[in-house]
């Protein structure tokens, strides 16, 4: 089954600071990593705007550069309209910045490659497990974590039942985050192998349990879309 995900996403303004190898463009800015061995590249995307975002753009050249490419990328770690960074495998938390402080910065060692090879992904299976992790930092209390653990779970079991479900609650240390914030991330794994992700940012605006339940539902939109991948995926 092919499915497509529309979304809509307002265009969002970086103010960005140009290292050597970044140039400016019209409405954006493009990436060219220098003919040298080890490629360090570092890169600001302004207040708490999405490092993943980032990431999206430079890791293409990355990965055909002719050596080891170093990211060194500052700004939001937990954002809105952008996947968490936890998202992201194969990278080093120097610090986490929260919406709408940011200030997070993460270092990505990324290998070259000759050629990416294709896969075929057609069969979704069955969701068989859910795990994630509930997280709160500065000033937060750690009980606000396990509510939106709970309320997640309750929900999952609920939509899903008969499944595993796994998702821990923990304080970020002082030092490893910068500001107060909160939020989940939570994944699915099915019988054919196939990962689908569901996350959500704590708000003012919300009860903590209905962060939970955020989570959840977002993760639930790819599952009964019966996609072998998320729509964060489909994005990349």
């Amino acid at each position: 089954m092919s499915t497509t995900h529309n979304r809509v996403i307002p265009p969002v303004r970086m103010h960005i600071f140009l290292p050597a190898g970044w140039s400016n463009s019209s409405n954006g800015f493009s990436f060219q990593c220098p003919q040298k061995n080890t490629n360090s590249c570092s890169q600001h995307s302004g207040g708490p705007k999405s490092i993943c975002l980032l990431l999206q753009v430079a890791l293409p050249c990355a990965l055909f550069s002719d050596g080891m490419t170093i990211l060194k990328l500052k700004g939001g770690t937990n954002a809105e309209m952008a996947p968490q960074f936890d998202y992201t495998t194969e990278h080093l938390f120097v610090v986490r910045g929260y919406f709408p402080r940011g200030g997070g910065e993460v270092h990505i060692r990324v290998k070259p490659v000759k050629q990416l090879n294709p896969i075929n992904m057609v069969d979704a299976g069955q969701v068989v497990r859910v795990w994630g992790w509930a997280f709160v930092a500065g000033n937060l209390p750690i009980k606000v974590a396990n509510t939106m653990a709970d309320s997640a779970t309750q929900a999952l079991l609920k939509a899903l039942p008969n499944i595993e479900v796994s998702i821990e609650a923990y304080k970020e240390r002082t030092e490893e985050a910068i500001g107060t914030g909160s939020g989940i991330n939570i994944v699915a794994e099915t019988s054919t192998g196939c990962l689908l992700g569901g996350s959500a940012l704590g708000k003012r605006e919300l009860k903590t349990e209905e962060v939970g339940v955020k989570a959840v539902e977002d993760l639930l939109q790819s599952v009964k879309t019966e996609a072998c991948v998320d729509i964060y995926a489909q994005d990349q």
